[in-house]
């Protein structure tokens, strides 16, 4: 469910007046960029989950295509405060999945060139209910590959290299699949339409190299915490046989957080159920993003600050002083 109020260039306004003209350029020709982002509802408060590391991409990808984002870090993030505080304490919902957008608006014509249109940003929230994905995902190979870093910059979150995932998502869905796992050109496993790819076997944990792959912050959230346990990660080239002989697979990313993955191409994954590897990092990521981990509480949560009569706190001074309250 989409929140009744967003934050569009400096103001927060109502959906419904959020509305962009059928000539934006970003529409045709697929020039913006965007992120998601979380927050979650904590014991502490809300919080938002590594929040400086996606204003920072937000930025690189932003400077792929030569645009300048009119707003400092520092403003995205009062901003995305702003935003969660209108909604939440008008309807009580802490949990937000959120989307900061940039992108080149109207101007005269239709012509590919935008160094002089202005630049607009907006950021969305969505409610969404914590979904029950223990069961596990029917996943196919997907016929198209992934787009080669030769064509896109694949570490930045361009809209217009989503059509790629589009394609292969919808050819999914078409075939009763949940989701699709893209092979790059070398046919080797990039992943999934808009997540991250593990392998577990004998204990290892696996995920494909940067190169060919958006690198994701959940992805590295779970490589730091493994390594940080003593487990055993690797980044390595994975082929698609590889993933039918793996004792469990798991996808990730932000609005994903943690799936296994129990079929693929209709072949059983393992046991064909939730392995207990992908349950432990299911688990010590749901604490993480809720600070129940004092290693990382600090490290990666940002809190909002909130009155009492909104979440239970003495003052605003009080609940900003428990855990943090400043930008990492």
């Amino acid at each position: 469910m989409a929140a009744p109020w967003v934050w569009k260039d400096g103001e927060v306004i109502p959906l419904a007046e959020a509305n962009i003209p059928i000539a934006t350029h970003s529409l045709h020709y697929g020039a913006a960029v965007f992120e998601g982002i979380r927050c979650y509802d904590t014991e502490w408060g809300p919080a938002i989950f590594r929040l400086p590391e996606h204003l920072q991409r937000l930025f690189y990808s932003a400077s792929v295509f030569h645009i300048t984002i009119p707003y400092t870090a520092e403003q995205l993030t009062e901003a995305v405060w702003r935003v969660i505080l209108e909604n939440g304490t008008k309807n009580g919902i802490w949990n937000w999945y959120i989307r900061p957008i940039v992108y080149v608006d109207s101007g005269l014509g239709l012509k590919q060139d935008y160094r002089t249109r202005k630049i607009s940003t907006a950021i969305i929230l969505e409610s969404w209910e914590k979904s029950n994905n223990s069961r596990g995902a029917s996943v196919q190979i997907s016929r198209w590959r992934r787009i080669p870093p030769q064509s896109t910059d694949v570490e930045a979150k361009i809209a217009g290299n989503y059509a790629n995932s589009e394609l292969a998502i919808q050819d999914a869905l078409a075939q009763g699949y949940d989701n699709a796992i893209l092979l790059d050109l070398r046919g080797f496993v990039a992943e999934g339409t808009g997540e991250n790819i593990f392998v577990v076997r004998r204990g290892i944990f696996l995920t494909p190299p940067r190169g060919t792959i958006l690198s994701g912050i959940t992805r590295d959230t779970i490589l730091t915490f493994l390594h940080d346990q003593g487990f055993t990660t690797r980044e390595e080239a994975l082929e698609r046989g590889e993933l039918f002989s793996s004792h469990e697979i798991f996808s990730c990313g932000t609005a994903a957080e943690v799936t296994p993955i129990v079929r693929i191409d209709g072949a059983i994954i393992g046991a064909g159920i939730e392995g207990p590897f992908t349950i432990m990092v299911k688990k010590r990521y749901d604490q993480i993003v809720h600070g129940r981990d004092d290693r990382y509480r600090d490290r990666w949560l940002t809190f909002i600050p909130l009155p009492r009569e909104e979440h239970g706190y003495e003052s605003i001074e009080e609940e900003t002083a428990v855990p943090n309250s400043k930008m990492s």
